[in-house]
């Protein structure tokens, strides 16, 4: 029995909800399709309508935006089956067997289990959303299971109820990212292993390069509001213990001057069609030290 569950905001969902009614069609399967609008501005009538005329297919409304964290808790409270699979909304299976093989991996042993993210070869290979998703996201299982948690994300995870009832989302992150790591934090706290195997959905939303900009910058105050919070240790990202490595050898000032110099460079590689991976990591690093520095400044008056 299965509860197939999707949070959206200003997303259209009735591609990815027919897919996955499709593939229910040849299983001998209790299901359910839930699908929370996270109180989106724009209109959505026409999925509203659409989704409240299919069978198995249940739609919440929320009357206010309340972040992807709370979402997801509202539809793992709201569900009624053993098994809980989170699909972001963007997204759209690979295989026309993405359910079945998903299914053939549920056992007692296996309480998550995480199929993997790909992307189409058809979208802007000069987008640097893009270039990021292909080289950091679309990852084998086995070179995923090499770091089982930081390769894991879950826009495209099966978990047991009873596993997702106990640790849940924090829904005190309202602004954007890292929810996702503070549950795999919380999920390595309890010695919980993930299960990682090949069954990807593709990513259909790729941001322009300075929207996604935008969105590392507010990911990135998200991580430093949960690393003063303890919500997450100071050397948990990899952002964090690049962060850690120069204030310990006393070049985090330094390294923030150096860059500072070049940061409009830096940013006009990354809004070009030829961006760097390597100039993003950095571009990241600059901003987490920032506020890194400022925090301390701030602290010593």
């Amino acid at each position: 029995m299965l509860s197939i569950l999707i949070p959206t905001y200003n997303y259209d969902v009735t591609l990815l909800v027919n897919s996955l009614l499709e593939q229910t069609k040849e299983l001998n399967l209790v299901y359910e399709i839930i699908v929370l609008d996270d109180g989106s501005p724009n209109d959505l009538s026409e999925m509203i309508v659409t989704l409240s005329n299919l069978e198995n297919v249940k739609l919440i409304q929320a009357n206010k935006n309340s972040g992807l964290a709370s979402a997801r808790n509202a539809l793992g409270k709201a569900s009624k089956y053993d098994w809980l699979l989170f699909l972001d909304a963007d997204i759209i299976p690979k295989s026309s067997f993405f359910i079945k093989e998903y299914l053939k991996h549920i056992s007692s042993e296996n309480q998550i289990i995480y199929g993997g993210l790909a992307y189409q070869k058809k979208e802007n290979k000069n987008s640097l959303r893009y270039k990021f998703g292909v080289k950091r996201e679309a990852i084998s299982s086995r070179k995923r299971i090499k770091n089982s948690l930081s390769n894991f994300h879950c826009s495209n995870t099966l978990i047991q109820r009873r596993l997702f009832l106990e640790v849940e989302f924090d829904s005190n992150i309202t602004c954007y990212g890292h929810e996702d790591t503070v549950f795999q934090f919380n999920i390595y706290q309890k010695g919980i292993n993930i299960l990682h195997i090949d069954n990807y959905v593709y990513h259909l939303g790729i941001d322009s390069n300075d929207i996604f900009l935008k969105k590392t910058k507010e990911s990135i105050n998200t991580l430093f509001k949960l690393e003063n919070d303890k919500k997450l240790p100071s050397n948990y990202t990899s952002i964090q213990k690049a962060h850690t490595f120069l204030r310990k050898i006393k070049l985090d000032k330094l390294f923030l001057k150096s860059t500072n110099i070049f940061i409009s460079g830096i940013l006009k590689n990354l809004n070009s069609n030829t961006p760097s991976l390597f100039l993003f990591d950095i571009f990241k690093l600059n901003y987490f030290c920032s506020l890194k520095l400022k925090k301390r400044c701030l602290s010593s008056l």
